[in-house]
C-alpha cells in the first residue's frame, strides 16, 4: 500500500501593493509580476489569521514579502465576509529585492482529487480540486490547454489521485457600479495522475 502525499502549498514573493488590518485578520495584496503567458500581471490577494499576524504588522505598502500559504475552503465557515476561498498565510518574511537571488513567485501545488470536471470549449476545462489538511478543501481550478490535453484533463476519474501545479491569475473587473475589483482564479499549467 503506498503512502498518498498530502500536499496544499501556496508560494507567493514580490512587492506589497495593499495591506490592510482587521480586529484578527490582514489582507495582503502582492504584485507577483507577469504570468506565464506574459499578457497579465498579477495580484493574489492573500489572509494573515492570528498565528502570522504579528509577524503582518511589520509590513508594509513596498515591502518585498515571500509568502508560503495554503489554499482554505471557507464555504461552510461561519464568518460570511471571507470569499469563498482564501490564500491562509503561513510564513512571511521579508525579500531584499536587490539580491541576486531575488525572484517573484507565484504558484500552487496540489495533490488531491479532481471532481466535477466540465469542459468549457474545445481549449478549455474547469474543475474542483479536493484536498484533505485537516478539513476537506474544495478548491475551483481552471485548465487551458490545446483540446488534447483538455481531453486527457477531462478523463481524469474523481478516483484519481491527482499532482496538479499552476498560478494564481488576476481578473480585473469593471462592477456595475463603476468600481474595479480584482479576483483571483487558479489556472493549471500541469497535471500529472498518481499510479
Amino acid at each position: 500500500m503506498t503512502t498518498r502525499r498530502v500536499n496544499n502549498k501556496v508560494r507567493l514573493a514580490g512587492q506589497i501593493v495593499y495591506i490592510r488590518f482587521f480586529d484578527k485578520t490582514a489582507t495582503v495584496v502582492v504584485n507577483t509580476g507577469a504570468s506565464e503567458d506574459g499578457i497579465h500581471s498579477n495580484y493574489p490577494r492573500a489572509v494573515v489569521f492570528d498565528k502570522v499576524l504579528s509577524v503582518a504588522h511589520g509590513f508594509k505598502v513596498g515591502d518585498y514579502v515571500l509568502i508560503d500559504a495554503t489554499m482554505q475552503d471557507n464555504s461552510n465557515r461561519a464568518n460570511a465576509n471571507l470569499p469563498p476561498r482564501t490564500i491562509a498565510v503561513n510564513h512571511m518574511v521579508r525579500l531584499n529585492p536587490e539580491s541576486s537571488e531575488y525572484r517573484t513567485a507565484n504558484r500552487f501545488d496540489f495533490w488531491c482529487h479532481v471532481i466535477n470536471i466540465q469542459k468549457v470549449s474545445d481549449n478549455k476545462a474547469k474543475a474542483t480540486a479536493v484536498i484533505y489538511t485537516g478539513q476537506l478543501n474544495y478548491i475551483t481550478v481552471y485548465y487551458e490547454a490545446e483540446p488534447e490535453k483538455i481531453d486527457e484533463f477531462c478523463e481524469i476519474n474523481n478516483k484519481n489521485y491527482v499532482h496538479l501545479t499552476g498560478q494564481i491569475r488576476t481578473n480585473r473587473v469593471l462592477t456595475s457600479e463603476g468600481k474595479i475589483e480584482f479576483f483571483d482564479k487558479l489556472s493549471v499549467s500541469n497535471f500529472r495522475v498518481v499510479k
